[in-house]
């Protein structure tokens, strides 16, 4: 007599492969997304702490803004208090008004690189805002923007864009004591006065085809 099997225990294997399929497959389906980079690595330097002189130490984002981006492309050759006296000797500095851009740019020079200042205040938010984004993607550039980023203040300022992520905007602030600050992209654009300076090495050939 041939032994009664029951259907669920003759195709018992099958249902548990499914099963051990099904649940794989899920595992797969449910794994995070790996997140894009939020900001490269770039070196900090602080107006209020590493400028030694108390004068400059309220006016001195240009300079440590400008020593940020040689240390990232240069580390170890600059000095931001030798680059302090270096920019005041060169007239980079206008009293009452805040730092030349131009000037800014050319004192990158000294040190093997190349800089250029890009003032599109007569453009959109969006062309301008395109155009910053565009660099961003080979390198830190520095940014002029209102105090805070609020558009009331009167207080010039320089930072350095590290880099834009969707819809935030990190960034080195040289009136902090600390790196890696971030902002959503639409406050970015209502504290930025759409300029900004471009610094790289001379042998880039991005920063000459924009110009």
């Amino acid at each position: 007599m041939i032994p009664y099997i029951s259907v669920q225990t003759l195709f018992q294997p099958l249902i548990t492969f499914a099963q051990t399929a099904s649940s794989i497959s899920s595992k797969e389906v449910t794994n995070s997304p790996v997140e894009a980079p939020k900001s490269i690595d770039v070196p900090f330097y602080s107006q209020l702490k590493d400028i030694q002189s108390p004068d400059w130490k309220k006016r001195g984002c240009g300079v440590a803004s400008l020593a940020m981006l040689i240390e990232y492309y240069k580390p170890g050759t600059v000095s931001v208090n030798t680059l302090l006296k270096q920019a005041i000797v060169s007239g980079a500095y206008l009293q009452n008004a805040g730092w030349k851009h131009r000037d800014l740019a050319l004192l990158s020079k000294k040190y093997g690189l190349s800089g250029q200042n890009y003032d599109l205040s007569g453009s959109t938010k969006d062309v301008a805002f395109a155009e910053i984004s565009e660099f961003l993607k080979d390198g830190p550039v520095m940014a002029s923007i209102y105090y805070k980023f609020d558009p009331k203040s009167t207080i010039p300022h320089l930072v350095v864009i590290n880099n834009i992520v969707g819809d935030t905007v990190y960034y080195n602030d040289p009136a902090e004591e600390n790196a890696g600050k971030q902002i959503s992209t639409d406050d970015f654009r209502k504290g930025w006065k759409k300029r900004f300076i471009v610094v790289r090495p001379t042998n880039n050939e991005v920063l000459l085809a924009k110009k």
